[in-house]
């Protein structure tokens, strides 16, 4: 059941940042870590993330995080820079094979409260590969 904010929402009215390349650890000198907290907006906030393949135009997955360019550091494999504990072992290698066309948006929320809604929301719309 969405909140009567949720039911307000549109996915192009939210303050999303633009579509940025997800870095490549294998092409720099830098850890996957220090990659993301350099390329996600406000890095050190709550917020919301979502992934989509230029290649396919598919949206792949969402999340939410405290941190949310600490959150984003699990996107890939542990073994290629990857971090966090999370069984998620099927999307991390999709991101990993596609790396070279995912895409990544992120908005920033002043509250975990706030990023919940607008992960809700986006669940509900039902878009992504991965909808979890």
């Amino acid at each position: 059941m969405l909140t009567n904010t949720e039911m307000k929402m549109n996915t192009k009215d939210l303050n999303w940042t633009k579509w940025k390349i997800l870095p490549n650890p294998s092409k720099s000198y830098d850890s996957f870590r220090t990659l993301m907290i350099k390329a996600v907006r406000n890095p050190s906030y709550p917020g919301v993330y979502q992934l989509k393949n230029s290649d396919t135009g598919e949206y792949v997955l969402f999340g939410v995080g405290v941190k949310v360019g600490e959150r984003m550091c699990s996107l890939i494999p542990k073994e290629h820079g990857g971090v966090g504990r999370r069984n998620n072992h099927y999307k991390r290698e999709y991101v990993w094979k596609n790396i070279e066309h995912i895409q990544f948006r992120t908005i920033t929320t002043e509250t975990r409260n706030e990023a919940l809604e607008i992960e809700r929301f986006l669940k509900h719309q039902n878009i992504h590969i991965f909808n979890t």
